[in-house]
């Protein structure tokens, strides 16, 4: 035993690699190696993105584009000739308002043509000249303060004008049946004429009816529950609205064709399917009527 003392002091102390000097137990006369970390390798370059740089797409084939550009130019064409060809028969459609009244009939006139041609017999495509006459139409008066048409402001004056009774508080009216129809050519624009018309005065209910947003037998039960006496809606609904016997035209003394322009440049009787409700309501409602000097019809 003695003997094996003395051996294993003479013994020199091996470093053991896995080993690590420990802070709870700390010998110092142990022989200890840390590992280094590996720093031998360089570290990675972070890779700079390049900005993007929009490059128009060329047209895959050159004809295609020359082709395009034909048709542009051919439209173009085709809407100029239409222009003079309407400037020349009506003195611009600008101008309507201040032209006389068989000008404003032949324009009806030539509108309904468009729209139901198809639907129409001959016979009866002959007999719209002599359903449309002057005699049904009204001139709105004027804006004096405006170059170049009527502004929303000059409405209400307007209206105020032709149908004397409108803001009279003393005259009764009925429900479901205005005293003016306005025709506007969308339900953005119909909100746009009624707000106008608030300066008319607070007994005087506007209502704007529309199909956007409203079905149809909601919007007929509350016509028939109200009483207003300007009606601001786009054909379409009146049209519907009429044929449902929800909105009744006999206490209706002017329809008001509003003949805006929207930022595409088309008005109530450019639009193929405003074109097509105007003149349905224009031959199946407003004919009778009209000869029957019941009711005038105008521009605005």
């Amino acid at each position: 035993f003695k003997l094996y003392l003395s051996h294993m002091s003479s013994r020199k102390p091996v470093a053991n690699n896995k080993r690590k000097r420990s802070n709870s137990n700390p010998n110092p006369d142990a022989m200890v190696v840390i590992k280094k970390r590996k720093t031998d390798k360089a570290p990675k370059e972070r890779k700079t993105l390049k900005p993007k740089v929009h490059v128009p797409e060329e047209p895959e084939n050159e004809a295609l584009a020359r082709e395009a550009e034909l048709k542009m130019a051919k439209k173009q064409k085709r809407r100029e000739q239409r222009q003079e060809k309407n400037t020349k028969l009506f003195g611009g459609w600008e101008n309507i308002q201040y032209s006389n009244k068989d000008k404003m009939a032949a324009f009806l006139t030539m509108n309904i043509c468009k729209a139901l041609n198809k639907d129409m017999t001959a016979e009866e495509i002959a007999e719209i000249p002599n359903v449309i006459t002057s005699d049904i139409f009204a001139p709105v008066p004027p804006n004096p303060d405006s170059e170049f048409g009527f502004d929303l402001e000059y409405l209400p004056t307007a209206l105020q004008q032709m149908v004397p009774d409108l803001a009279n508080k003393e005259v009764e009216h009925p429900n479901a049946s205005p005293m003016i129809l306005i025709l506007s050519s969308s339900a953005l624009r119909t909100i746009e004429v009624s707000k106008a018309l608030f300066d008319i005065g607070n007994h005087v209910r506007v209502m704007t009816l529309f199909s956007k947003h409203k079905k149809l037998e909601e919007q007929s039960k509350e016509v028939q529950k109200k009483s207003f006496r300007i009606a601001v809606a786009t054909p379409a609904r009146a049209m519907q609205l009429i044929e449902n016997k929800s909105l009744s035209l006999d206490k209706c003394s002017l329809v008001l064709f509003d003949l805006h322009k929207d930022i595409k440049k088309f008005h109530l009787l450019d639009i193929g399917d405003t074109r097509k409700a105007c003149s349905e309501l224009v031959w199946k409602c407003l004919k009778t009527p009209a000869q029957e000097d019941k009711l005038k019809l105008g521009f605005y």
